[in-house]
């Protein structure tokens, strides 16, 4: 039962893990597409 126990935090660890490193990721991609890149390139044509 230990290892079991064991192999079941390992796992959760992993999971918790992918889940705090796709988040970012996500939300970042939803800023992205929201924001348009276009329009942070507008400010180097400016300058």
């Amino acid at each position: 039962m230990e290892r079991m126990l064991e192999v079941l935090a390992i796992v959760l660890g992993f999971v918790v893990l992918a889940v705090l490193a796709a988040v970012p990721l996500v939300l970042l991609l939803h800023a992205t597409d929201h924001r348009q890149p276009v329009k942070d390139v507008t400010p180097h044509d400016h300058s």
